[in-house]
């Protein structure tokens, strides 16, 4: 027996008996208060992930926010792209039109075929947004572009645009005019040579005939939209003109981009989307530029000619133009049969 300081005494056994109270009071506390703690809390309550952060280039990931109890999800956001390096351009199929009274048995001799590129163009240098500064750059019906072509090439050209579709941001040229993807050059308003777009041949183009020879330039933004001065916006098909009627062209080489002249000749003719015009021929430069009934609309893209010998004692040049569109190709002996015709 222990004797306390009060005189009592306390025996081992009673004293072990009252921490075995204490110790078991306090375990109940314990318990009672973490059931409670359970109780309090949601069991279905999700617990907050945070925002992914990985994303593949050119991919911009814009963050949601949300309230902190529910999960961050990221938006992706592709930005589009301007226009793809080396995209082929699908060009819209146009119409059939009835065939054309061709004898395709007729002979003929060999073709002088030209294609209208200024080689002499000079070559337009590469330059830096700091170089260039914020000129503006205006293209319009008759505006002189050039290329640098890709490759082994880096050869050197300029031609005429064609048209103008300022809703999608496009003009229209000859396909000879370039390679698919080539920058495009125009003259911005210091007379420097400025990155203006990317030149996108027709899919069905075809050197050997020079059958679909049109493409079309994708314009950046620092472009500014001119008109369609000569032709205006109309698209025309030739079915509605008769053999004679006035067709005109407007190059840039061999036409002053200041002046409104022109050079006019007579329809000739067709087979399928290649237009023939007897006259009114142009020169190196004029590649691309607008053929168009006055008063009527725009017919298609200068293409060049040909020449026709020995055709009814004599030589005959035919004028190509391209419509926007793709058909087969154009035997040479639909070509003479057109130059006879015109003979007769």
């Amino acid at each position: 027996m222990r004797t306390t300081r009060d005189g009592k005494g306390t025996d081992r056994g009673t004293r072990y008996a009252r921490l075995a109270f204490l110790s078991g009071a306090l375990t109940a506390c314990t318990a009672a208060t973490v059931a409670f703690t359970f109780a309090a809390t949601p069991s279905d309550s999700p617990t907050p992930t945070p925002p992914s952060t990985a994303h593949s280039t050119p991919a911009v990931v814009t963050t949601v926010q949300q309230a902190p109890s529910t999960s961050v999800v990221p938006e992706v956001v592709t930005p589009e792209p301007d226009m793809a390096e080396g995209t082929e351009l699908e060009a819209p199929v146009a119409p059939e039109p009835a065939a054309a009274d061709v004898d395709a048995s007729a002979s003929f001799d060999e073709a002088n075929v030209d294609q209208l590129v200024d080689d002499g163009a000079p070559e337009p240098p590469v330059r830096s947004r700091k170089q260039t500064g914020r000129a503006p750059l205006l293209v319009q019906q008759g505006t002189r572009f050039s290329t640098r072509k890709l490759g082994a090439e880096r050869a050197k050209s300029a031609c005429t645009v064609g048209y103008i579709d300022a809703a999608n941001r496009s003009g229209y040229s000859a396909a000879h005019c370039g390679n698919n993807g080539d920058a495009v050059y125009v003259k911005n308003s210091k007379g420097e040579w400025a990155l203006a777009g990317k030149f996108q041949v027709s899919s069905a183009y075809d050197k050997a005939t020079n059958t679909n020879d049109w493409a079309r330039i994708k314009w950046n933004s620092r472009v500014t939209y001119g008109k369609n001065g000569f032709s205006g916006d109309a698209i025309i098909s030739p079915d509605s003109l008769d053999i004679g009627d006035k067709l005109c062209l407007r190059g840039s080489a061999s036409h002053k981009e200041t002046a409104n002249n022109v050079s006019c000749g007579r329809y000739a003719g067709r087979v399928r989307t290649t237009v023939f015009m007897d006259g009114g021929g142009g020169v190196q430069g004029d590649s691309g530029g607008a053929v168009y009934a006055p008063g009527k609309g725009f017919v298609g893209v200068y293409s060049g000619h040909n020449e026709h010998r020995k055709v009814h004692n004599g030589d005959r040049r035919l004028e190509r133009v391209s419509m926007i569109g793709n058909g087969a190709p154009v035997s040479r002996a639909e070509q003479r049969a057109i130059a006879e015709a015109l003979t007769k």
